[in-house]
């Protein structure tokens, strides 16, 4: 063998083995796995550990986050998951003994992802607190509402080693986390027609359809108003603001046509923020002012 050749066949044998080894770590990655990452209301969300490694981890394992004013607010998710429904009359869910489920915290429990399944299984829920007006003053219940509509993460917390099996978080532990984001779409309430009405649907998501009588766009060139544009049940052969009409923020900038039919997506705004809303044009305080934040493009239809 030449000189040549034999470098040639070391080098070779130095990127199999640097392959081996990529390989071999990425074969020990721990990862935190959904099957999807979009999910409806009342939908079940699960999600899995897997990895070739052996792990410690503490309670609660799982933590899950909600994205609100551009921060993660933590959820307590165990505290939901034995909420009864809201469904139920409240003489069924006050009772008097306090509702708990939440186990109690085990820490640095054993966890081996070849042996052990290791799955988060549930729908995420928002809970609220009820005065048991037939029970003490001081009892209350808890039950189930729908999950607000946003995004969301969910944390895994592991060791790969537990020192102090009396405190999981202990710094000698070296916790580590993974996460995995995931959104929970709106549930949107179809509206045939509130032109004109004052709306019984606030802070709701809803749905309708109407024509863009006026699109306001800047076109100076100092301060602007917000993007937005205006809504009615039918044509009409003015562009300004009149009574009936609803007011769209312009949030995604699709291109909508004056005189075309849109099926519009979003957030009924509650009073005192709709009130709030700057439009060219003037708008009587005593007139209903339905504005709508919108949580998608709207979409063109036809009659």
């Amino acid at each position: 063998m030449t000189k040549s050749k034999f470098i040639i066949l070391i080098l070779l044998l130095g990127v199999l083995i640097l392959a081996g080894a990529g390989c071999w770590e990425e074969k020990e990655k721990i990862e935190l796995k959904m099957d999807k990452t979009t999910f409806d209301q009342g939908e079940v969300i699960k999600v899995r550990v897997e990895s070739e490694k052996k792990l410690f981890t503490g309670f609660p394992a799982f933590e899950v986050y909600q994205l609100v004013d551009d921060g993660w607010q933590w959820i307590d998710v165990y505290d939901m998951a034995c909420a009864l429904p809201c469904s139920a009359d409240e003489k069924d869910i006050c009772t008097e003994t306090p509702i708990a489920c939440a186990p109690s915290p085990e820490h640095c429990q054993d966890f081996n992802p070849l042996v052990d399944k290791f799955d988060w299984d549930q729908t995420v829920l928002e809970t609220r607190e009820n005065d048991c007006s037939n029970l003490d003053e001081t009892r209350i219940c808890s039950f189930h509402e729908m999950a607000e509509p946003g995004k969301y993460k969910v944390v895994f917390q592991y060791s790969e080693k537990c020192v102090g099996e009396d405190l999981f978080l202990a710094e000698e532990n070296n916790v580590q986390k993974i996460e995995k984001e995931f959104g929970i779409k709106p549930q949107y309430i179809k509206v045939e027609n509130f032109y004109g009405e004052w709306p019984i649907y606030y802070d709701q998501f809803v749905e309708f359809e109407g024509y863009v009588t006026f699109a306001y766009e800047c076109v100076s060139s100092g301060e602007c108003l917000d993007p937005y544009f205006l809504v009615y049940k039918e044509l009409l052969p003015y562009r300004h603001y009149s009574t009936g009409q609803v007011i769209i923020q312009h949030k995604y900038g699709e291109e909508v046509e004056e005189g075309k039919k849109y099926r519009i997506r979003g957030r009924l705004l509650p009073p005192e923020q709709a009130f709030l809303i700057e439009t060219v044009y003037p708008i009587p305080n005593v007139e209903p002012r339905v504005v709508i934040q919108p949580s998608e493009p709207a979409v063109e239809t036809k009659d």
